[in-house]
């Protein structure tokens, strides 16, 4: 029985093998769609739950020409209709080379249904991106910092767009400290729906067996990739280290405890 990947405590992950295996935890209901799609969806960027990102605060320098006011209006709401016509797949990397990004009990409670849900493993190397999305990893500040329009935009306010694609790393990968321990890499497009990740999906981890859900999902799965359960476990010297166990062994273990 394989009971963890990687050595404990762990070394820091450098480079591409911080994000050669991805997470996205989800909703079991969420999960039979995405399995059955082999999709992720790209949610909308006013939906994120950080309002930093969800309402961007945008600012332009004092300049020394006089405008009107519909001018001003006008163009602040060209810049947001740009910036949300983007929309963003959100994913949690490996913290080092033995907490992976499946282990974390923070993303499990906040998006995989407090333990109930899923979490999808994938393959970077086998995810189907489109060459004109854009994908990489989040950098935490301590601050969040406005997003300052080019006053030349006033004047050709057709560049708008290409003014926005200059500035895609520090709008949509930068995050303030507060979302560090989500460990994001995230994926954004302003021109499609869904991201084929048919090849990719590697491994399909639970948290809980005591429901139904654990059964349902080792049927949908039908073997096609690993059903795994992360269980803690005890050391001596009082730390409690995650482990990983195939659910179906596990249930059958606890199922034959319980019969006798």
């Amino acid at each position: 029985m394989k009971t963890h990947l990687g050595k404990y405590p762990g070394t820091r992950l450098k480079g591409s093998e911080r994000y050669s295996k991805l997470y996205h935890f989800t909703k079991f209901e969420t999960f039979k769609k995405i399995w059955e799609t082999k999709s992720l969806k790209f949610g909308s960027i006013p939906e994120l739950n950080d309002i930093n990102e969800a309402f961007k605060t945008i600012s332009i320098d004092v300049i020394d020409f006089p405008l009107a006011k519909e001018d001003y209006v006008d163009l602040f709401n060209k810049a947001y209709r740009t910036i949300y016509q983007y929309k963003q797949i959100s994913l949690t990397k490996d913290y080092d080379s033995y907490i992976k990004g499946c282990m974390s009990p923070m993303m499990w409670g906040h998006y995989g249904e407090k333990g109930n849900g899923v979490c999808i493993e994938l393959d970077f190397s086998k995810i189907h991106f489109p060459g004109d999305v854009i994908f990489g990893e989040v950098k935490y500040k301590k601050l969040s910092k406005l997003f300052k329009l080019d006053p030349i935009l006033f004047h050709k306010p057709c560049l708008m767009e290409k003014h926005i694609e200059s500035k895609i790393k520090k709008i949509f990968f930068t995050k303030t400290a507060d979302w560090k321990g989500e460990n994001e890499f995230r994926i954004i497009s302003n021109n499609h729906n869904y991201l084929d990740i048919s090849s990719a999906i590697s491994m399909i981890y639970i948290a809980k067996l005591n429901q139904t859900n654990s059964f349902e999902v080792e049927n949908i799965v039908d073997g096609k990739v690993p059903v795994e359960i992360i269980r803690f476990v005890d050391q001596q010297n009082g730390d409690r280290i995650p482990i990983f166990s195939d659910s179906k062994t596990i249930r059958d273990q606890l199922n034959g405890v319980f019969k006798r």
